[in-house]
């Protein structure tokens, strides 16, 4: 009886110590015992999970590149078939990470090739990871970035104290910088609530968690229906936020040719876009699948730079730019904003000093400011215009190879 006993007691703490582990590890959970139905997850994110094959298994036709969810990157979901129009072999892989601190650490890793995000983003991903080379300047934000607050916030002054929603490592901490300084207020003056994503920022703000947030198209529809209102945005004055790519450096280094491409292309879709938008907005609403009035509102708060814009660029300008958003992260007190790193070393701007474009100022020729007499014999069909094909991820979010630095925005 007694060995029965201790066999039976073994046997139970063995039990237990299973039971234990799985816990740990995440095996069983409190749901599982309880048969609880699990609480609703939050609304999915559209994220990327990257090649990890070695450079030299990956095939430099392709181009993986990443973007947030600013509406000045909607054009680039329709870069793909452009391309592919133009007989060019070249394959743009576009994926979406919205986090800015996961996309400059995947660039760095060499596991996405080509990223985009604002400078102010940018630059702290130069300095805390030395992600990548600046190749040239996408868009400023003319009216697309806007501080959205509640009723009781009328003003700038009233800001004092309350709790302001921005995305972390986003350009909201730096136009929150800019427009307090307006009014003689400075960051400290405020609790500022980081967000990993925008979405994030807008449920705190329905919520009455925070009175302020900063956000950009698409995430502002509907707000202002719901007892919100503007309270600053940026202004083709005050573009004071700017959209740049960044290649990797082993992308720039190894795969120049596939990266000028890839740029050459940008640059002549923007041109369709701006001598024909009709076309170009048609293009760009059948790749993001929305309607084409919905793009006009979407881009209404965009200015593109082209391509003489880019070549009219210097990389000691724009080094100093960086270098002047770098000082701003310091005086917030950002973590790792202080690390020494020359920001010249990742800005090559004058690359697009090599590029001839060759699509014409207009597809339908020069109209020379006169209105043309359409002839519906010759007219062009709008419906042999392949209709495009975005790629949609949906696994699971990648997680930051060390986020330990990076846990003060």
């Amino acid at each position: 009886m007694k060995k029965f006993l201790k066999g039976l007691g073994i046997l139970l703490c063995i039990t237990l110590a299973v039971i234990v582990l799985a816990f740990r590890m995440g095996w069983l959970t409190l749901d599982m015992v309880l048969h609880r139905v699990p609480a609703p997850s939050p609304s999915p994110k559209v994220v990327v999970q990257p090649s990890t094959a070695p450079r030299t298994q990956r095939d430099h036709n392709i181009l993986r590149v990443a973007i947030d969810d600013r509406a000045s990157t909607l054009p680039l979901l329709a870069l793909s078939d452009f391309i592919k129009s133009h007989g060019n072999d070249l394959r743009i892989d576009l994926v979406q990470i919205p986090d800015p601190r996961v996309r400059w650490q995947m660039l760095a890793a060499d596991r996405i090739d080509i990223a985009f995000g604002t400078l102010d983003s940018a630059v702290l991903g130069q300095i805390r990871h030395d992600a990548g080379t600046v190749i040239f300047k996408l868009s400023a934000s003319s009216g697309m970035d806007v501080l959205v607050a509640t009723k009781e916030i009328q003003d700038l002054h009233a800001l004092a104290g309350k709790r302001v929603a921005v995305v972390s490592g986003a350009g909201g901490s730096y136009l929150l910088g800019f427009f307090l300084d307006r009014v003689g207020l400075s960051p400290s003056e405020v609790h500022v609530v980081e967000t990993e994503d925008p979405r994030d920022s807008v449920q705190l703000l329905q919520k009455g968690l925070v009175q302020a947030a900063w956000l950009w198209d698409p995430h502002l529809k509907g707000l202002t229906a719901n007892g919100l209102h503007v309270l600053g945005s940026t202004t083709p004055g005050q573009e004071i936020v700017e959209e740049v790519c960044v290649a990797s450096h082993s992308a720039f280094n190894d795969r120049n040719g596939a990266i000028l491409t890839f740029t050459r292309h940008w640059f002549e879709f923007e041109t369709l876009l701006k001598n024909n938008p009709g076309l170009g907005r048609e293009l760009v609403a059948r790749a993001a699948r929305v309607p084409a009035g919905s793009v006009v509102t979407l881009l209404g708060g965009v200015r593109y730079f082209d391509l003489v814009d880019n070549q009219k660029l210097e990389n000691e300008d724009i080094a100093n730019q960086a270098r002047r958003i770098q000082e701003f992260w310091k005086i917030m007190g950002t973590s790792n904003a202080t690390l020494p790193i020359d920001l010249a070393h990742g800005i090559r701007v004058d690359v697009t000093r090599e590029i001839e474009m060759q699509a014409p100022s207009s597809i339908f020729g020069p109209t020379n400011g006169q209105t043309p007499h359409i002839n519906p014999n010759t007219s062009p069909d709008p419906t042999t215009v392949a209709s495009p094909a975005p790629q949609s991820e949906n696994s699971s979010s990648p997680e930051p190879d060390d986020t330990s630095n990076d846990d003060n925005q």
